[in-house]
C-alpha cells in the first residue's frame, strides 16, 4: 500500500521494462494463436494456461514440431496416463523438453511418445536408456517377411482384415523401434516386389 504522506515517487521506464519481461504472455492471447494453429480445442484452455506452455512454444518455433501433436504431448497425453494408473506429478518441462528434442532428432517416433512418457514417469526421469534401439533394415525385412508368411498360412475372406493383421503382428514386435508409416509403406514395398 503506497504511503499516502509521501510524494509520489516516478518509476523508470527501465524498470517497466523489465518487469514486463517477467511476465508470461497473456493467456487470451495464446488461445487465439492456439485456435490459429488448429490445435485441439479440448486443449486450448489448458495449455494456455498451462507451465508447458512457453515449452509449447519453443518446440512450436524452434524445434518445428506440429502444434496438434505437441500440444497432445504435453496436455492430453498426460491425462491418459493418469487413466491407465500412471502417476504424473513427477513429469517435469526438462522431461517433456527431452522427449520433444528426441523426437526431433528422429529417436523416438510419433507412435512411440505415449509408451516413452510413460516409461519416463515411471523412472521419475529421462534417460537416453528409455528411448529403444532403432530397428536395422535387415531386422525389419526379417519380421515383415515372418509376419507375412504367418498371414499366408490363415484363411482370410477380408483383405482389409489380412492387411490390418499384418500390420499388427509386425508393430508388435517393431513399436517404438519404428514409425507406423514407415512400416505401412515398406509393406507396400514388399507387395509390390512379389
Amino acid at each position: 500500500y503506497p504511503d499516502t504522506d509521501l510524494p509520489p515517487k516516478q518509476i523508470a521506464p527501465e524498470r517497466i521494462e523489465k518487469i514486463k519481461s517477467w511476465l508470461p504472455e497473456q493467456f487470451w492471447k495464446r488461445q487465439q494463436w492456439y485456435r490459429e494453429l488448429k490445435i485441439p480445442p479440448d486443449t486450448i484452455d489448458e495449455l494456455s494456461i498451462s507451465k508447458y506452455a512457453e515449452l509449447f512454444k519453443k518446440a512450436v518455433n524452434e524445434w518445428k514440431i506440429n502444434p496438434v501433436n505437441a500440444a497432445v504431448i504435453l496436455i492430453q497425453y498426460p491425462k491418459r496416463l493418469k487413466k491407465r494408473g500412471v502417476a504424473t506429478e513427477w513429469l517435469n518441462e526438462s522431461m517433456f523438453e527431452e522427449i520433444l528434442k528426441s523426437y526431433v532428432d528422429k529417436k523416438i517416433p510419433q507412435d512411440a511418445l505415449l509408451t516413452t512418457l510413460q516409461t519416463v514417469a515411471e523412472l521419475g526421469m529421462f534417460t537416453e536408456e528409455v528411448i529403444q534401439n532403432p530397428a536395422n533394415e535387415k531386422d525389419v525385412v526379417e519380421i515383415i517377411n515372418i509376419a507375412k508368411s504367418d498371414c499366408d498360412k490363415m484363411a482370410m475372406y477380408n483383405q482389409n482384415s489380412k492387411s490390418n493383421l499384418l500390420m499388427g503382428k509386425i508393430m508388435k514386435k517393431l513399436r517404438g523401434r519404428i514409425s507406423a508409416k514407415a512400416i505401412a509403406d515398406k509393406i507396400g514395398f514388399v507387395k509390390g516386389v512379389k
